[in-house]
């Protein structure tokens, strides 16, 4: 999504040696603004890209996410050096969006509103 629509001031690096974790401490980095900006991204904005080694996909099904097919797959999706991010839904709870956030062989599960 980075070259789709970059943010003003994104601090962008070739490898984790070159990142200052500082940069996550508070009243340095803006949460607020940085979810008003992924928000305000149009979906159209989204696509396919490969460039650098960089690559987005959608992957949409009418189908729920089942939770314990996630927790048994997770040494695959947790690991590995690639970030990925996204949405979806689980059967038992229609009603809230769940949020999927990886980067770094961690992986992050949790709600991102209703």
């Amino acid at each position: 999504m980075l070259d789709a629509r970059p943010h003003a001031g994104a601090q962008v690096v070739e490898n984790w040696s070159q990142w200052d974790a500082t940069a996550l401490l508070p009243g340095v980095h803006d949460v607020e603004a940085i979810e008003k900006w992924v928000a305000e991204t149009p979906p159209a904005q989204i696509g396919d890209s490969c460039e650098d080694g960089v690559w987005r996909v959608r992957l949409r099904s009418e189908r729920a996410v089942h939770p314990e097919r996630i927790q048994e797959n997770l040494p695959e999706l947790g690991g590995g050096a690639f970030r990925t991010r996204g949405c979806f839904w689980v059967p038992t709870r229609p009603e809230t969006l769940c949020a999927w956030d990886g980067a770094a062989g961690q992986l992050n599960i949790g709600t991102a509103g209703r």
